[in-house]
């Protein structure tokens, strides 16, 4: 009976190192393969009425965005240039070759499309944005 029991000591010994050497490997691995979080969203509309929406999340390396412009919908990786027009700085953001323009003026936040559509836009809250990608 001594000897079982050495013995399980003895594997459960060995299970302790293995999981002292694997777990943090493990956990690096996993973290690279996080689901990307919500960071932040903008809802607006242009002078016609047109709607835009525009979310950025992020896994903690990469950017993402979800845009809608109510005819057509992308999800995918994203990036932003810090470029100076004048007196404005202007955040243009890309994904999927979607080219967008941030920039506020007077207070009023806009978001220029690449074929220079001006939406009037707002920050607007996760909960919104999970209803809206439901829908689409």
């Amino acid at each position: 009976m001594k000897k079982v029991l050495r013995r399980f000591s003895g594997f459960l010994a060995a299970l302790g190192v293995l999981g002292f050497i694997f777990t943090p490997t493990v956990m690096a691995a996993s973290a690279a393969y996080e689901e990307p979080i919500f960071e932040y969203a903008f809802q607006g509309k242009d002078a016609d009425g047109n709607e835009l929406v525009l979310a950025i999340y992020s896994d903690g390396e990469e950017n993402f965005a979800f845009f809608t412009d109510g005819f057509s919908s992308s999800y995918g990786k994203c990036t932003f240039k810090d470029v100076s027009k004048k007196d404005n700085i202007i955040t243009k953001m890309t994904t999927n070759d979607e080219r967008f323009y941030y920039y506020e003026k007077d207070g009023v936040m806009y978001i220029q499309s690449e074929d220079d559509v001006l939406y009037t836009v707002e920050y607007t809250t996760e909960q919104a944005i999970k209803e809206i990608r439901k829908n689409k």
